[in-house]
């Protein structure tokens, strides 16, 4: 078989696996279709590596996932409940296989367009499907049919922060309605966290754009500003984004003001944080075991078998300090070689969005556990991929310069 038409099949099964990423993943009854593809696509990614004899990438995420999961390992022998330790590391082993795979075989700009608009389609179909069957006659949150709410608003902002990326770069203006009812689905989702994410996103973007110059860094503040107030407007101003999200936006404000709420959840997870920490620093270096938050929580006063809903916790109490400073090692490590890139213009947006995107995860953590996420995985395998690409052309340049400067 001719390595184009290899390649293809390849980029028809990836965009497969992103597409159901989004509609079946977090669905019982349907999610192991979605690893099929999965196993199906790394299969012949490797298959592709073997035939055409290619060198492997070993990326710096790689390398800190790698050592993450050796972490999470050592902590079964400290465990409360070891076999919790091991089917969660089996679950990383499998992303990092997943990881692995896909910064090998995105080795061309080309190839991370595509997956940047798969993205794209697939959020988008996600906002239809559930515009399509929602009931508006009842106002409460809509997106549970694909999913816990919160996860899929969370998926599809990423969805909307590349149609973002496309329409203020490459002026692909027909992304702008595709954007507009991506938005609609997440504000209707009732997900905070993901309305965050979103506009975190945008201002990084629009801020990192535009910090080259005084005027410039005042245009984007104006321009930030604008965007958060027609944001606010548009939630607190209509009746149906109002009862679903703006009233959860202001329990989230009075609770962090101090003010105090009624909701459930705020204050539920205000105290699992607080468990957390008192479960830390019983053994603050190497932790209780990877997802043995659940095992400490359900035995305290008010407490149920669950995980500690905040990334940070469920990280620190699982593998100690030593798993926490690991696993957000491999964050600072994209980051880091993301910002050495010297790149033109239009490709500086596409790195900015890399950037914009990891740290809103990073701080959308306090409230979301993401850890074991196949979309976040993804981004990092994708930004990582991005980077090896980038690196190679760059020197490429240089060894060409430098070859006519002694001719």
């Amino acid at each position: 078989m001719e390595s184009k038409t290899w390649t293809g099949i390849i980029r028809v099964v990836l965009f497969l696996y992103i597409f159901s990423l989004y509609l079946f993943t977090f669905r019982v009854d349907y999610y192991i279709y979605s690893n099929i593809i999965g196993l199906v696509m790394v299969a012949l990614i490797w298959i592709e590596i073997i035939l055409q004899n290619k060198n492997l990438l070993i990326s710096q995420y790689v390398i800190m996932s790698t050592a993450f999961i050796i972490v999470c390992l050592t902590t079964y022998f400290i465990a409360i409940d070891a076999n919790l330790v091991l089917s969660k590391s089996i679950t990383l082993i499998q992303l990092l296989i997943l990881s692995f795979s896909l910064v090998n075989y995105l080795d061309d700009c080309k190839k991370i367009n595509e997956i940047i608009r798969y993205f794209i389609f697939s959020g988008f179909c996600a906002s239809v499907y559930i515009l399509n069957i929602s009931n508006f006659d009842v106002l409460s949150r809509m997106g549970g049919e694909l999913g816990n709410q919160n996860e899929v608003g969370m998926i599809i902002g990423i969805s909307s922060i590349f149609a973002f990326y496309l329409i203020v770069t490459e002026q692909k203006f027909i992304y702008i309605p595709i954007f507009l009812v991506m938005v609609g689905v997440i504000i209707l989702t009732g997900s905070r966290k993901s309305i965050l994410f979103l506009f975190l996103n945008i201002v990084m973007i629009i801020y990192l754009k535009n910090k080259d110059s005084y005027m410039n860094r005042t245009k984007a503040i104006l321009m930030i500003i604008l965007f958060l107030w027609i944001g606010y407007y548009i939630i607190f101003n209509n009746p149906i984004f109002y009862d679903i999200l703006g009233e959860r936006i202001e329990n989230m404000f009075n609770f962090i003001t101090g003010r105090g709420t009624d909701e459930g959840s705020m204050n539920a997870r205000s105290y699992m944080i607080f468990q957390g920490i008192e479960y830390w620093k019983e053994r603050p270096l190497f932790g209780f075991g990877i997802n043995n938050y659940r095992e400490l929580y359900v035995d305290s006063p008010g407490g149920r078998y669950t995980y500690a809903h905040n990334n940070f916790i469920e990280v620190l109490v699982g593998t100690g300090l030593i798993g926490l400073l690991v696993y957000y090692l491999g964050h600072l490590s994209v980051i880091w070689d993301m910002m050495k890139l010297r790149l033109f213009e239009n490709e500086e947006m596409l790195k900015y969005t890399f950037i914009g995107i990891i740290i809103a995860y990073f701080f959308i953590g306090t409230s979301l556990v993401y850890y074991e996420s196949k979309h976040f995985v993804i981004i990092m395998s994708v930004a990582s991929a991005y980077i090896s690409i980038k690196t190679k052309t760059n020197m490429e340049i240089g060894s060409l310069r430098k070859n006519k400067e002694n001719l």
